[in-house]
């Protein structure tokens, strides 16, 4: 094998491993939005029996 096709080889893997680098953040994204929309949920609850014990 070339040495061109070898740079090539390594490009196509390191692209392959990028793309799976960025579905990993974009997912870590997601759980983080998640998490804070949990946290808002529950603040609203908490609120509302406050709210709901005065």
């Amino acid at each position: 094998m070339s040495s061109i096709q070898e740079a090539a080889k390594k490009a196509v893997n390191l692209g392959k491993q990028l793309k799976a680098i960025i579905e990993v953040g974009e997912c870590l994204e997601e759980l983080g939005s998640l998490e804070l929309a949990q946290f808002e949920v529950e603040r609203t609850a908490t609120e509302a029996k406050e709210q709901c014990a005065i």
